[in-house]
């Protein structure tokens, strides 16, 4: 591991090198250089759900939620696996992220997702339609009816 890490440091070593490295570090518990060797992997191989699937992984066991929710946003970019969908699905819900949630749902609904992530995108979009009456509604009553432009409706909100 002191050979592979010193030829590292020094910019050698291939694809394979780089995920070896990684690999090395990463279970062992130098989580400074598997983090970047993951990212200089990554930045030759943007496309590579493997990859990406691991560095998910690896950002999970080792608190990158902004890292993870970035690799999985690519994963996602890349296929349509429900695994990946609704983990994703899940890190936006539990960082608060609902429109994100909801967009993510929106842009997969097509695909064959579990129930429980069918039954929320319908809870989403119910509430985001339900939101949205309700400040039209808001702004006809603040105004008495009267249509107003569009930057004093934007006063209003």
């Amino acid at each position: 591991m002191a050979i592979a890490n010193a030829a590292y440091e020094m910019g050698k070593g291939g694809d394979l090198f780089l995920s070896s490295v990684f690999e090395v570090n990463s279970r062992s518990g130098d989580t400074e250089t598997a983090r970047q060797a993951i990212g200089r992997y990554l930045a030759l191989h943007r496309d590579n759900a493997i990859a990406l699937r691991r560095a998910a992984d690896f950002f999970a066991a080792n608190d990158g939620s902004a890292h993870r929710i970035a690799m999985l946003v690519r994963l996602t970019e890349l296929r349509s696996e429900p695994g990946d969908i609704s983990e994703l699905a899940r890190l936006y819900r539990l960082e608060g992220r609902f429109e994100d949630e909801l967009t993510l749902l929106d842009r997969f609904h097509g695909v064959q997702l579990p129930p429980e992530l069918l039954d929320r995108w319908e809870r989403l979009s119910t509430r985001k339609r339900h939101s949205e009456k309700m400040k039209e509604l808001a702004i006809d009553f603040s105004t008495d009816g009267v249509a107003l432009p569009s930057e004093e409706v934007r006063a209003v909100h």
